[in-house]
């Protein structure tokens, strides 16, 4: 059986319990001490991680909401030139179906130079533009001393089809169009006091009828 133990010997017991005690809290602070430095950085780089993550995130939500911003404004753009297109389609639409004239040429102001076959003289007429209707069709038309039906030839302002220049709208100032012209010379044409006209068609309106003007007297010279 075990001797109790004596004063002496428990007090070296706690002793040595207590320097063991102390030699872990030396080797804790020790450890703390090498490792303090590292934890520390690695939390500092996690909470700037963490920082750098929530800007990221944040500047994601700023771009998308900057987007959707951009795509209401491209789709309200979108859809006002839509309502544009619909509106000019139905204002085209009712002139080409207006059958109201274009122009109304005046009783006077209208002159054609005397010219022999194959010479080139000077057409005046005068009009009042009452609305757009695109470019003109012209028939340039003069009938000779001999009551033959010729067409003048090499009208300036025609292009090759036939079509004229368009002028400005104006219903309430007449205006005057100044252009040259051929006498045929190949198509017997007849010297003596002759008469021309011209007719004036739209294609852009096919429901407006063609307006033909006064007719003018002119001289074919032998």
């Amino acid at each position: 059986m075990t001797e109790p133990k004596t004063v002496t010997e428990k007090i070296i017991d706690g002793g040595k319990i207590a320097g063991a005690i102390s030699a872990m809290i030396a080797l804790s602070i020790m450890i703390w001490g090498f490792t303090a430095g590292p934890v520390r950085d690695w939390l500092t780089r996690f909470e700037e991680g963490f920082e750098a993550q929530a800007l990221m995130q944040q500047a994601q939500q700023e771009m998308q909401a900057s987007q959707q911003g951009i795509l209401a404004d491209i789709s309200a753009i979108l859809l006002a030139q839509s309502r544009n297109v619909k509106r000019i389609e139905a204002l085209e639409s009712s002139k080409v179906q207006d059958a109201s004239p274009v122009i109304r040429f005046t009783m006077h102001g209208h002159s054609i130079e005397d010219g022999g076959p194959g010479q080139v003289v000077q057409i005046k007429w005068q009009f009042f533009k009452m609305r757009d209707c695109g470019r003109p069709e012209i028939d340039l038309l003069f009938r000779n001393g001999g009551g033959r039906l010729h067409r003048f030839q090499n009208v300036s302002v025609l292009d090759t089809k036939g079509i004229g220049v368009a002028s400005d709208p104006d219903p309430t100032m007449a205006q005057t169009i100044s252009y040259t012209a051929r006498i045929p010379d190949n198509e017997g044409v007849h010297a003596g006091r002759s008469f021309a006209w011209v007719r004036v068609g739209y294609p852009d309106c096919p429901t407006v009828p063609a307006v033909t003007s006064p007719e003018v007297a002119f001289r074919i010279l032998p």
